[in-house]
């Protein structure tokens, strides 16, 4: 049953996001995003970025104070901010992403795009870390640049571990990394083909112990009951959806007939 954490770091120890289950813990956010929280169970929320002052966020699909509004729409997939207000990324279901980064970072995604076939295709996601640290997110992998103050440091082993499995696991989105310390981190990880889910993570204490907490609580036999019962009927509302989908599809289909 899904209790995997959603973590976001804000941008100090002070100011974060953990969900675990049908629970989460908000300290310190903006009253635009605690406001949204309130809306949504925990479990609902697949990922959520905040930016380097933590007045700019997404989670899911709401966001507010960026200057990304006019590249993104209905279809969007991830968003995700880096060290400052100029760094960006947002991918929408179509496939395509729209970005702006420093120059130094577009000449390491051009070399990374370089030896990755159908790169722009299949980037589903930028993570930023400190400094111009970029890990990127793929449909069948990913692949990252560390600078020169985390190269060497504890992300690059764990990134390197999981890249260097064959075949090689797929990062999801709900990873994120800390825009004020390269060695914060929280990273998962899936198996192309098991699906097994690994996390491993890196985090202030703060944040660490309510992890801890939440995913403890996440465990009791009535949450496990609460997080069956909600995906059960979410299941039930999405299958009505698809097939409202389907008849309409078919309506349309019965109109516009060759012959």
């Amino acid at each position: 049953m899904s209790n995997i954490p959603v973590i976001c770091f804000g941008p100090n120890t002070d100011t974060f996001y953990i969900g675990c289950g049908m629970r989460y813990y908000a300290q310190n956010m903006p009253p635009t995003i605690s406001n949204t929280l309130k809306k949504l169970p925990a479990i609902q929320i697949k990922w959520m970025s905040m930016d380097w002052d933590g007045q700019g966020w997404a989670v899911r699909d709401a966001y507010n104070n960026t200057k990304i509004i006019g590249h993104i729409n209905k279809g969007l997939e991830f968003v995700s901010f880096g060290a400052n207000k100029s760094i960006w990324f947002a991918g929408v279901s179509t496939g395509n992403w729209h970005g702006n980064l420093e120059d130094k970072m577009i000449l390491k995604l051009n070399e990374v795009r370089a030896i990755s076939p159908n790169f722009d295709a299949a980037l589903e996601g930028i993570l930023f870390g400190k400094g111009t640290t970029m890990v990127f997110i793929g449909k069948q992998g990913f692949a990252y640049f560390t600078d020169e103050e985390a190269e060497g440091g504890k992300m690059e082993s764990v990134l390197n571990e999981y890249i260097h499995r064959n075949p090689p696991w797929i990062l999801m989105h709900g990873s994120s990394l800390c825009l004020y310390n390269i060695d914060y981190y929280f990273l998962k990880f899936k198996d192309p083909n098991s699906n097994n889910i690994e996390m491993r993570w890196n985090l202030p204490m703060p944040m660490f112990e309510k992890l801890a907490e939440l995913k403890a609580q996440a465990a009791r036999p009535e949450s496990q009951l609460a997080i069956q019962q909600y995906e059960s009927l979410n299941m039930v509302a999405a299958t009505g959806r698809l097939n409202v989908a389907i008849a309409t599809s078919n309506a349309v289909n019965s109109l516009n007939r060759w012959y």
